[in-house]
C-alpha cells in the first residue's frame, strides 16, 4: 500500500506543476494547428484512382531508368507494389485531410511528447536535490529503490496519458474538421516482399505501442541522467542535447563504421517503422534485434540509476 501511496504522491507532484498543464496546452494547440494545415494543404482526392494510376506509371518509369543505388530501387519497387495493390483492391490512401488520415499523421506529435517526457524524466530526481527536499524524502521508513521506482513509473504513466490524449484529441478534432470524410479504413505496408493489408485501427494500435516503447526507453535514459546529476539544469540540458543530437552522432559514427550504430539505442527506435519499412536505415537490422538492443539499454539505464541512488550520500 505504501508503494501505491508513493506513486500517487509522485503523480500528484507532477500534475500540480505548471509545466504539466503547459505541455497539455501545447499538445492541444499543435493538434489544432496540424488540423488547420491539413485542411488548407490537403489534396482533393475525389479522383484518387486516376492519381494513383499516374503515380504507378511514374514509379515504374523511375524503376526502369534508375541506375542508382540498390536501396533506392528497392524502395521504389516496394512503393509501386503498394500502389498497384491499392488500385487492384480499391483501397484509398490515408489522406491527411480525412478523419483516419489525420489521426495517422497526428501520431508524429509523439515526438513532442518525447521532448516533454525527456524534460520531466531528466528533472524528477535532480530537482529534489535542487529544491533541498531529497533528505525529507529519504527519512521515510521506505527502501530507496521504492522511492526511485515510484518516480520512474509516475513519469511513464504521464507519458501514457499524453499519448492517449494525443490519440483522442486527433480523433475528435479530425471529426470536427473532416467529419464528412472518414477516409480509408485499411492500412497497407510492404514487408518481406509482400503487401500486407490490415485494419487502420490495428495499425494505430501498433503505431502507438511503438511510440510507447520509444517513450519508455528515452524516459529511462533521461531518468538515469537525472539520478546521476544533482543539477536540475544539467540533467535536463544533457537529456535534450543527446535526444536531439542522436542523428548527428549516428551520422558521424556511420562515416567511420556503418555497423557500430546498430548497437546504439537511438538507432533502434521506431520498431513499427522498421517493420513497415517506414523507417529505412543504412544498416540491415531486424525488429527482433532492435527490440533486444532497446531492452538491454533499458535495463542498463535503470540499473545505473538504482545503483547510484542506493549508494549516494545525500549529505554530499
Amino acid at each position: 500500500m505504501r508503494g501505491i501511496h508513493l506513486l500517487q504522491n509522485e503523480i500528484s507532484k507532477i500534475y500540480k506543476r505548471k509545466t504539466f498543464w503547459i505541455m497539455l496546452g501545447i499538445l492541444v494547440a499543435v493538434t489544432l494547428l496540424w488540423a488547420i494545415i491539413a485542411m488548407k494543404t490537403g489534396s482533393d482526392h475525389q479522383n484518387w484512382q486516376q492519381s494513383l494510376q499516374a503515380q504507378s506509371q511514374a514509379e515504374q518509369s523511375e524503376i526502369a531508368k534508375s541506375d542508382g543505388d540498390p536501396e533506392q530501387v528497392m524502395d521504389l519497387k516496394q512503393q509501386n507494389a503498394i500502389t498497384k495493390y491499392r488500385l487492384e483492391h480499391s483501397i484509398k490512401p490515408l489522406y491527411s485531410n480525412t478523419v483516419m488520415g489525420f489521426v495517422d499523421s497526428s501520431a508524429g506529435i509523439a515526438s513532442i511528447i518525447s521532448i516533454f517526457i525527456v524534460i520531466l524524466g531528466g528533472s524528477i530526481v535532480s530537482q529534489e536535490y535542487s529544491w533541498g527536499t531529497m533528505k525529507l524524502l529519504l527519512i521515510r521508513p521506505l527502501h530507496r529503490w521504492k522511492i526511485l521506482l515510484s518516480k520512474f513509473v509516475s513519469v511513464i504513466i504521464i507519458g501514457i496519458f499524453y499519448l492517449l490524449i494525443t490519440f483522442i484529441l486527433s480523433f475528435i478534432i479530425g471529426l470536427i474538421f473532416f467529419g464528412k470524410d472518414f477516409g480509408a479504413t485499411r492500412f497497407l505496408y510492404e514487408h518481406h516482399n509482400m503487401v500486407h493489408d490490415v485494419s487502420v485501427f490495428w495499425h494505430f494500435l501498433q503505431l502507438y505501442a511503438s511510440n510507447l516503447v520509444d517513450l519508455i526507453v528515452i524516459t529511462a535514459f533521461a531518468f538515469m541522467l537525472s539520478t546521476l546529476f544533482k543539477s536540475n539544469a544539467l540533467a535536463i540540458a544533457l537529456s535534450i542535447a543527446i535526444y536531439f543530437g542522436g542523428s548527428l552522432i549516428l551520422g558521424i559514427i556511420s562515416a567511420f563504421n556503418q555497423q557500430i550504430p546498430k548497437y546504439l539505442f537511438f538507432f533502434n527506435m521506431d520498431l513499427y517503422g522498421q517493420y513497415t519499412n517506414a523507417g529505412a536505415s543504412p544498416v540491415d537490422t531486424t525488429v527482433g534485434f532492435s527490440a533486444c538492443v532497446l531492452a538491454v539499454y533499458f535495463i542498463l539505464f535503470l540499473l545505473i540509476a538504482f545503483l547510484v541512488f542506493e549508494k549516494r550520500d545525500v549529505a554530499e
